[in-house]
């Protein structure tokens, strides 16, 4: 079967990009608790983007270890077939999934408090751009028939935004704001919308970004590389700052801004990649102490797959899809997901699959 690796990665330092290469390897084989699924699509993550570039901080040398490395952790496609555990416990050939790339064992602290993502000792299924996959039945979740494959392709991201949107507090008449134009802070700000804000503003510097947005749903959007962030929010909010917002650019400005516009006893998410070297400013007599701002870090998801598949037929996710290529045509899928022009690029994997 076809699938793609990741040969090199880049050097963050240089701004130089690692390379991919399609390779064909053998078709797995099931295990007992294991399904094979034929994947349909697999949706590019800006993770993916930060591992060509080298951006990986810690886990640089960790990546370089293990090269080639496969790609893909967004994907959506059927069951071929099952194990005769997963099976018995209810997947069947034909089944339209969804996957967890992340494993959780289920042993370690924080997976028996709640907190798989937190999980000390995950094993990771990260080739969602192949023709095939092998998952444990644990990480696989059917799909309702109102949700068509390429529109489940986009379940792991918005299990992200789903779980900010949670953690960063958002309820009926909250003001929101969402940095980040990507597919995740574009269903965020849906979702943010869904649970009653009484207002969403997105701040993204492409125009294009902006305007989906608006079209779907938010209630403005501004730019936020040449406007004044601080003088946008003293506009929108009446000068009470936003009581949520939800960092999702991954930009050291974005980070930045998320805190500066925060209302007091407000919640700030931050999940993006940022630099390693990057310090976010912050004074703790005023922005903790007289403010009582609360800020959240997090990384992926928890216990939070079920909700977010029944929750995604309700978002809209196919405009967000902007740009589909198939498998051979890797390359110039990555190249445009590298612009950042997009809000999602997708590699369609079998094309009899939709």
């Amino acid at each position: 079967m076809k699938s793609l690796y990741v040969k090199t990665i880049g050097d963050a330092g240089l701004k130089t990009l690692g390379t991919l290469e399609l390779m064909n390897i053998p078709i797995p084989k099931p295990g007992e608790e294991e399904a094979l699924i034929r994947i349909a699509y697999n949706g590019i993550c800006g993770s993916d983007g930060h591992t060509l570039r080298g951006n990986l901080g810690p886990l640089t040398e960790y990546v370089k270890s293990i090269l080639p490395m496969p790609v893909g952790h967004e994907f959506s496609g059927v069951i071929e077939e099952a194990g005769e555990v997963a099976a018995q416990m209810g997947l069947k050939v034909g089944d339209r999934v969804v996957a967890n790339y992340a494993r959780a064992c289920g042993s370690c602290y924080y997976c028996r408090t709640g907190r798989e993502n937190l999980c000390q000792h995950p094993i990771n299924t990260m080739s969602g751009c192949s023709e095939y996959i092998c998952c444990h039945m644990s990480q696989i979740h059917k799909i309702p028939d109102s949700l068509s494959l390429k529109a489940a392709a986009m379940t792991e991201p918005f299990t992200i935004a789903f779980h900010a949107v949670e953690m960063a507090q958002v309820k009926a008449g909250s003001r929101v704001a969402v940095f980040g134009g990507g597919g995740i802070g574009q269903m965020a700000a849906q979702l943010a919308k869904q649970c009653g804000a009484s207002v969403v503003t997105l701040f993204e510097p492409v125009k294009e970004k902006r305007e989906l947005a608006v079209r779907l749903g938010v209630d403005n959007a501004y730019d936020s590389i040449q406007e004044d962030v601080m003088e946008v929010t003293r506009e929108v909010t009446d000068g009470l700052g936003y009581d949520s917002v939800i960092e999702a650019s991954g930009s050291r400005g974005g980070a930045t801004s998320a805190l500066q516009i925060l209302s007091p006893d407000g919640n700030v998410v931050y999940f993006s990649m940022y630099p390693t070297d990057f310090d976010l400013p912050l004074n703790l007599f005023t922005q903790c102490y007289q403010q009582q701002k609360h800020i959240h870090g997090m990384i992926t998801s928890s216990l939070i797959w079920p909700r977010a598949i029944a929750v995604l037929p309700r978002i809209e996710v196919l405009p967000l899809i902007q740009k589909v290529y198939t498998l051979d045509e890797y390359q110039q899928a990555f190249d445009e997901h590298m612009t950042g022009a997009y809000a999602k690029v997708m590699i369609h994997c079998n094309q009899d699959l939709d």
